[in-house]
């Protein structure tokens, strides 16, 4: 029953940090494309891990 339930809260954890990743790109899919346009691919990917840092730091205040 105790693995069982972990497992559980597991698969929630995962869905959750799935969404925030999803949100994440949502927010700086807008901002970053922008960036993008003036710069090389690789730069985007590099902005989309700082705002995703940045977006986790804020969740982790907030919460």
């Amino acid at each position: 029953m105790c693995r069982l339930l972990s497992r559980v809260e597991c698969r929630e954890k995962n869905r959750s940090w799935k969404n925030m990743l999803m949100k994440a790109e949502d927010a700086g899919g807008l901002t970053f494309q922008n960036l993008s346009k003036c710069s090389l691919t690789g730069y985007r990917e590099v902005g989309y891990a700082v705002l995703f840092i940045i977006v986790i730091g804020i969740n982790n205040i907030i919460i």
